[in-house]
């Protein structure tokens, strides 16, 4: 919707107007492998709030995310990496790439599907009308007064996050005060444009080396925790992920086992990537599924404690999130 807001239009046209932005503010394209993609114009690293790359262009004539890949799909590491700065280079190396050939199209960032909803939209909203509202009250002087109705605006926000959001929000806090602290202290300086992304992963450090990984999983007691057999003429494919923060990868495993429960093959595999959890537990399955059936056990019962990520794989429904193609790739081999 490309049109302008006058005084003689209705309440109705100016509320999808403002909706049209807010849509705009939260989507992004998920890149698949055959990526007409801007590198340096388009929003496409799922990076908030801009979802754009911070490194300055460069003209090497490398200016579509397709030029980044390989001809098989992956991504070519070692021209990202030299090519962009170190945040840039994680988040675009954080995006999973399927071998199937698939176009791009346009995703809701604040859902974990990629699907809009209304939650999430008002969310979204609300932090807008607190931006909006802070730059009124820097462009009229009316500071003290804006700033009340921020705080209320704000502490009305609170109540609808949720616990991830807000521990988000206490790392960026504690970020600033930390390079307020060295830009006084004379010690350096470092922009602000790197405060979320630097908060971002630091959150996902923490979450990983505490045991926290964000996945729903099964809370059940220890001694009820079985290993069901598979009825006869069918195989038990296990798998499972693990984010090695200290060396920067994925390390999957899996291992496949008849109805006696005798193992019948394993493997392990590192990927020098870190993924967000949800993705390194897709990626498990899909690399898991691919080895039994390469091994030669294609009739599988296939158990994984990803309960989110299983949710994903069983409706048809379209995932538009980054982890949707490995999601896609998986129900290729089922």
């Amino acid at each position: 919707m490309r049109a302008d807001i006058t005084n003689n239009r209705s309440q109705l046209w100016r509320s999808l107007y403002w909706g049209s932005g807010l849509l705009d503010l939260g989507t992004r394209w998920r890149i698949w492998t055959r990526s007409s993609v801007r590198i340096f114009e388009d929003k496409w690293l799922p990076r908030p709030v801009t979802f754009k790359v911070i490194t300055p262009k460069v003209e090497n004539g490398i200016w579509l995310v397709r030029h980044l890949r390989t001809t098989s799909g992956a991504w070519t590491v070692s021209l990202i990496k030299n090519m962009f700065v170190e945040v840039d280079a994680n988040a675009i190396l954080s995006i999973p790439y399927s071998l199937n050939r698939w176009d791009d199209f346009l995703c809701w960032h604040y859902t974990p599907d990629g699907n809009y909803s209304v939650k999430s939209g008002y969310k979204v909203g609300m932090s807008l009308t607190i931006k909006e509202s802070t730059s009124e009250a820097q462009r009229t002087g009316f500071g003290w007064k804006v700033l009340c109705v921020s705080k209320i605006s704000f502490l009305h926000v609170l109540k609808f996050w949720e616990k991830k959001e807000l521990e988000l929000l206490c790392v960026v806090l504690w970020r600033v005060w930390f390079l307020r602290n060295q830009l006084v202290q004379g010690v350096g300086w470092h922009g602000l444009e790197t405060v979320v992304p630097w908060s971002e992963d630091f959150l996902a450090d923490f979450m990983v080396v505490n045991g926290v990984f964000g996945i729903q999983r099964e809370h059940v007691r220890q001694n009820e925790i079985k290993w069901h057999h598979p009825e006869v003429g069918f195989f038990n494919l296990n798998i499972d992920a693990a984010i090695d923060v200290q060396k920067w990868c994925v390390r999957l495993g899996m291992v496949v086992r008849d109805h006696f429960g005798a193992d019948k093959a394993c493997s392990t595999q590192r990927i020098e990537v870190r993924y967000f959890a949800s993705v390194a537990e897709a990626l498990a399955i899909l690399r898991g599924i691919s080895f039994a059936i390469y091994c030669g056990y294609d009739h599988l019962v296939i158990e994984s404690d990803a309960l989110g990520v299983v949710n994903m794989i069983n409706p048809c429904s379209k995932v538009f999130a980054n982890i949707g193609v490995i999601i896609e790739d998986i129900r290729c081999l089922l």
